[in-house]
C-alpha cells in the first residue's frame, strides 16, 4: 500500500502487507483501516500500526469507524491534540 498526497506524486509512506486484505475503510480523514484475517492495520500518513482484532465487520461513520467483533464493538476516532494535552492518554 502506498500513501500519497492529493497531488498523487508525493509519497508519504509505503507499506508491504503479507496477508490479503478483506476490506479497506476510511477512519476520519487521515487514516485508512485495512482489515485482514485476524488483525486490522491503521494506515496513517507516516506510519502503520497493527492490532490483533478478529473483526467481523467495519462500518464507516461520520466521525470514525465502528469495529464489530465476536467480543463486542469498538469505536475508533481521532482524539484532538487539545484533549490529549488536557487529559493525557490512557495506558
Amino acid at each position: 500500500m502506498i500513501v500519497l498526497l492529493a497531488d498523487l506524486k508525493t509519497e508519504l509512506s509505503r507499506q508491504t502487507t503479507y496477508q490479503q486484505a478483506t476490506d479497506l475503510k476510511w477512519c476520519g480523514n487521515t487514516c485508512l483501516v485495512l482489515h485482514q484475517a485476524d488483525k486490522i492495520a491503521l494506515v496513517g500518513p507516516y506510519s502503520t500500526e497493527y492490532y490483533e482484532i478478529a473483526a467481523r465487520a467495519l462500518h464507516t461513520c461520520v466521525d470514525g469507524l465502528m469495529i464489530v467483533s465476536e467480543r463486542g464493538s469498538r469505536f475508533l476516532t481521532i482524539v484532538q491534540e487539545s484533549t490529549v494535552d488536557t487529559f493525557g492518554l490512557a495506558q
